[in-house]
């Protein structure tokens, strides 16, 4: 398992299952991805433990049967719009003789930078350094090596609820899957989805789930909001229901049909139909009737989007939009109607990877690709640390560095 990296994501309409590794290129493969229907998660936290984790299970013994190898414990996604994130900064004197900085001095600093006046119930479950300082030189991204008389770490720590944590890790548990490590699901997106330049200039991750909304905007290596909006895909289903009278379901079996968000002169007099599960046959509706329905409402969601971002004062930062999650990410026209309501470029984001190229799997993918970076930021710590280290006896070398090394990258997990 060693090799391998297991992501579970926990949405309120699914669960998604990974499994991903690295190559000897340092390229990230998917081997496998699956999901299975759950409504056991409202507005986030888990209502339904046996729901969950029947679902959990399912996705497990899929992934098991397409990788052909035992899954015991898993990195879980938590969501975004349940956490909050406080900047902090923090400083440490550098503690060797010669001053030069060690991989102590850099978990002294993170150490410190976690510490948080937070409540019993909330519990810090990531830290996102923005930059290190050392005596006053700042923008730097690996201070270990370095020689000054201080250390100093401005960085986003990320807290969520305790409960909401072992609502997930319970549900998890009862499947019979460990939990290896926590991922927050708008980060690894981030990571995995939105390019460097993007994130130079201002960008605002989109993420629409079916209950809730969830945006981030980014710049220059910095999170500067997060807000979530309590409406999503299931806001579109119920509105296909009211309007055209039908049960939720096939409201949904309809909502999946549309592919459109503008009428289309060529589909005018197109009609669409769904198997009832009333049994009484068919339904028979319109097209454009179901686009106007669709779009309109699409529309609105957005603009409650934008107005957010202009009242928090952040739209200004933003030079472009990228929409990932479920079924409105795979509108046709939802590039171009975000980018009306937006007035600025806007780009549906997916995975790049064979087999997982769906909008869909952004947040499990997002999960492999922040544990991959996480050990990679660890692996080339400790390296830098292990050269400069030239007092180790030579005769013990071997078997130290290796204890010294897994003690490190056990530490550094918990905050990369």
């Amino acid at each position: 398992m060693s090799k391998h990296i297991v992501g579970i994501d926990i949405s309120s309409s699914k669960v998604c299952g990974v499994v991903g590794k690295v190559d000897k290129d340092s390229r990230i493969q998917i081997l496998g991805i699956t999901t299975s229907k759950c409504n056991g998660i409202r507005n986030g936290m888990v209502v339904d433990t046996n729901s969950v984790s029947y679902a959990v299970t399912n996705v497990i013994k899929d992934l098991e049967n397409i990788v052909s190898m035992s899954i015991k414990d898993a990195y879980l996604s938590i969501p975004i719009s349940l956490c909050e994130l406080t900047k902090n900064r923090r400083a440490v004197s550098i503690s060797s003789p010669n001053k030069e900085i060690q991989i102590s001095d850099f978990k002294n600093v993170l150490d410190a930078v976690r510490l948080l006046p937070v409540e019993p119930n909330i519990e810090v479950v990531a830290v996102e350094p923005e930059m290190f300082i050392v005596d006053g030189m700042s923008n730097i991204t690996n201070p270990v090596g370095m020689v000054g008389e201080q250390l100093t770490v401005e960085a986003q720590v990320v807290t969520a609820p305790s409960a909401m944590i072992e609502g997930y890790k319970k549900a998890l548990n009862r499947a019979g899957v460990g939990v290896s490590g926590i991922v927050v699901n708008s980060l690894g997106i981030y990571k995995d989805i939105i390019e460097e330049d993007e994130i130079d200039n201002g960008v605002a991750l989109i993420d629409i789930g079916a209950e809730v909304i969830e945006t981030s905007v980014y710049k220059n290596n910095r999170i500067l909001n997060v807000f979530s909006v309590g409406l999503g895909g299931e806001t579109i289903t119920n509105d296909i229901s009211i309007c055209l009278k039908v049960p939720r379901e096939d409201a949904e079996n309809l909502k999946i049909k549309c592919s459109n968000l503008i009428k289309d002169k060529a589909l005018q007099n197109y009609r669409v139909k769904v198997n009832s599960i009333t049994g009484n046959g068919s339904i028979d509706i319109n097209y454009d009737t179901l686009v106007e329905i669709i779009g309109e409402r699409v529309k609105e969601l957005l603009s409650i989007i934008k107005k957010k971002l202009v009242e928090d004062g952040n739209y200004k930062d933003i030079s472009s939009f990228v929409i990932v999650g479920g079924g409105a990410a795979l509108f046709r026209d939802i590039t171009v109607v975000a980018a009306e309501i937006f007035d600025k470029p806007v780009r549906v984001g997916s995975p790049s990877y064979v087999g997982a190229a769906n909008p869909i799997y952004s947040t499990a993918t997002g999960i492999i690709k922040e544990v991959v970076l996480r050990n990679k930021i660890s692996n080339e710590l400790v390296e830098k640390t292990e050269t400069s280290d030239l007092a180790t006896d030579s005769r013990h070398e071997g078997k130290e560095k290796n204890t010294f090394s897994s003690k490190i990258k056990e530490f550094l997990a918990e905050f990369f």
